[in-house]
């Protein structure tokens, strides 16, 4: 029986931060091809990458994982299809990336902050809508300006 979500990690980590994206892409595309190749021997593939929120690290991450839509035919997609939520991109082998979870908030909070807001399931968020909720709830939104 196939295992698909046994975990073994691997630690990469750069000496330099100042390199850019492309270099730090290249670098984890090495990692992720000598682990593939090695499938015969260890029954291993990668199936996710994982970030620590660094900026370089992050475009990295998009390159090698931002590539295409998951395809109705892989393995997973019925399990998926209907988080509505979800995001679907996918890199080669689908491979996808597991972003830093506080990244994944500073993201979310800077975008209902941003004055074009955000949309969630079709409803368009803004800054002042969410002041405007907050109010009507009895509660204050520590912004003034709402």
């Amino acid at each position: 029986m196939l295992h698909l979500y046994s975990a073994h990690p691997i630690l990469l980590s750069r000496t330099c931060k100042h390199k850019p994206a492309k270099d730090h892409t290249a670098l984890l595309q090495a990692v992720v091809d000598a682990t593939n190749n090695k499938q015969d021997m260890t029954g291993l593939r990668v199936i996710s990458l994982a970030s620590d929120g660094k900026s370089c690290c992050g475009k990295a991450l998009t390159n090698l994982t931002y590539v295409a839509p998951l395809a109705p035919s892989s393995p997973i997609y019925d399990h998926l299809v209907h988080l509505d939520l979800m995001d679907y991109f996918v890199g080669h082998d689908n491979i996808t990336v597991d972003k830093d979870y506080k990244h994944i908030f500073k993201q979310l909070h800077n975008a209902l902050l941003h004055k074009n807001g955000c949309l969630v399931d079709s409803i368009h968020l803004t800054h002042a809508v969410i002041c405007k909720h907050f109010k009507d709830s009895g509660l204050h939104c520590k912004n003034q300006s709402c």
